[in-house]
């Protein structure tokens, strides 16, 4: 696999990256760190940290069972 300078270029046009002493707030770090990233990187990090939000396969049921459905309306308890 070869790098291409090219892409490096064009992705460095106008961009000043910031020294450790010069970063002032939490989110210029995270910033910072979010640009040095590759894609694939930032791809595997979205899925891991968004992976309980795919739905569960649920276990089978006993042979006659069947799940109850969610209702159609929330159901709002007196205070």
């Amino acid at each position: 696999m070869r790098r291409s300078y090219q892409d490096d270029l064009a992705n460095m046009s106008g961009s000043v990256i910031k020294s450790d002493s010069e970063l002032k707030t939490l989110g210029d770090l995270a910033n910072r760190n979010r640009d040095r990233m590759s894609d694939d990187h930032k791809a595997h990090l979205y899925q891991k940290h968004n992976e309980y939000k795919a739905p569960v396969k649920q276990k089978e049921l006993p042979k006659g069972m069947t799940r109850m459905k969610k209702p159609s309306q929330k159901f709002q308890w007196p205070k």
